[in-house]
């Protein structure tokens, strides 16, 4: 990360061997061949389209990013699959609602537009995860295929339409909240 730096396009990135951060709100910047960030990520941006992050696989350290903005009419969240190629998080994958800061470690504001996580269900395997402050969300189907890679130790969700426990996935199969 270098402070001040500027670019009319990103550069053509395939891999990334350290940390990745990006805090943008340029219209359509894309990472089109970015596949590796061997690092940790953190990702805030609030024009994101299929082209931003097609072919990003995997994310060797933590993986945050945000959910819900609203800018220039265009609207990313539960309908938009942010990370399509998204298949391995070595670290805790983080999901974060908009905030002022988007590095912030206690996200103030809340999301009550995201009721899944459908748009991770082709993530195989993640370190840990964190969600708060998602109050629509009611369902965790999306993690059906990773949850077994999670580590149940760095399990942390709150404040969030459905908050199941670790157990409450794995053993009871209770993927949505229920009635």
């Amino acid at each position: 990360k270098k402070e001040g730096v500027h670019f009319d396009t990103p550069p053509d990135l395939e891999e990334v061997s350290g940390n990745f951060e990006l805090y943008s709100n340029i219209k359509e910047f894309h990472f089109p061949k970015l596949k590796t960030v061997g690092g940790s990520a953190m990702m805030s941006i609030n024009n994101y389209d299929d082209e931003t992050f097609p072919l990003l696989e995997s994310v060797g350290g933590d993986m945050t990013f945000q959910t819900g903005y609203v800018s220039w009419n265009n609207f990313y969240g539960p309908d938009k699959i942010l990370y399509p190629s998204l298949r391995i998080v070595g670290g805790v994958l983080d999901i974060r609602p908009r905030t002022p800061d988007p590095w912030s470690s206690d996200p103030s504001e809340l999301n009550n537009t995201l009721t899944n996580l459908d748009f991770l269900s082709e993530v195989e395997s993640i370190g840990g995860f964190r969600i708060e402050n998602h109050e629509a969300l009611v369902s965790y189907e999306g993690l059906k295929k990773a949850i077994s890679t999670c580590p149940s130790s760095k399990w942390a969700v709150e404040n969030n339409g459905y908050n199941p426990t670790y157990e409450q996935l794995t053993k009871e199969q209770q993927w949505t909240k229920p009635e």
